[in-house]
């Protein structure tokens, strides 16, 4: 949920990635036996833990290589798409330290499993940008696992500090994830009845819920 207004100015990170026209690619490479196993296998542990769990892998991107990024698989209703096209994230700092590319920390690759066009969720970003509210910036990409084509994806810049600090001057702040069932109903005053429905990404150790649920109460009464 973002409810705040601001802009971009000129190079920023991922500029290179989301300011170009045209469709990029991507390659990821995995030198383990049994790497589409272990993927599978690590989406499962990282639902069960909620702790998310990565995998060493090589990646090209037009043609530049990156080497030791943390891969995983991801998403909720659009994992269930058949066949090897599942959501992706790509971490590059995962396992070396400040690692960045065109000075992003992460990516994310969503396989648009309910929208047959690939458009809407391109189209809904840039509309909210162009008038003037925060949102991801998207582009396209070919996606290929060890030189086999796996699909057309959009590729989606990753909500975090770095894009707080860009939209908003302010990074502090608390960062929620509401995907899929943060509706922004009101179940009371107690922090812990929203657990289960949002997910904090920053300030962890302060873990002070207070911010939301003042929002949630003003929004509902």
């Amino acid at each position: 949920l973002l409810l705040w207004s601001g802009t971009l100015t000129a190079q920023n990170p991922g500029d290179i990635l989301f300011g170009l026209p045209g469709i990029h690619t991507v390659e990821i490479n995995f030198q383990q036996a049994g790497w589409w196993d272990s993927l599978v296998n690590n989406k499962t542990l990282s639902d069960q833990t909620l702790q998310d769990v990565y995998m060493s892998g090589n990646v090209i991107v037009d043609g530049n290589t990156v080497d030791s990024v943390g891969v995983r698989l991801k998403g909720n209703a659009s994992y269930s798409h058949p066949g090897t096209k599942k959501p992706i994230r790509l971490e590059f700092d995962e396992y070396r330290p400040n690692q960045r590319y065109d000075g992003l920390s992460s990516l994310h690759f969503n396989n648009s499993a309910y929208d047959p066009t690939m458009l809407r969720e391109k189209i809904m970003n840039d509309i909210l940008r162009n008038n003037g509210i925060p949102a991801p910036r998207c582009a396209f990409e070919l996606v290929y696992f060890n030189n086999s084509f796996v699909g057309v994806y959009n590729m989606i810049e990753h909500i975090d500090k770095k894009f707080l600090d860009a939209h908003f001057g302010d990074d502090r702040g608390n960062l929620y994830k509401g995907d899929p069932n943060g509706t922004l109903e009101c179940y009371g005053n107690t922090p812990s009845l929203y657990y289960s429905n949002y997910e904090l990404k920053t300030n962890e150790t302060q873990n002070d819920w207070s911010g939301l649920v003042n929002l949630i109460d003003v929004i509902n009464n």
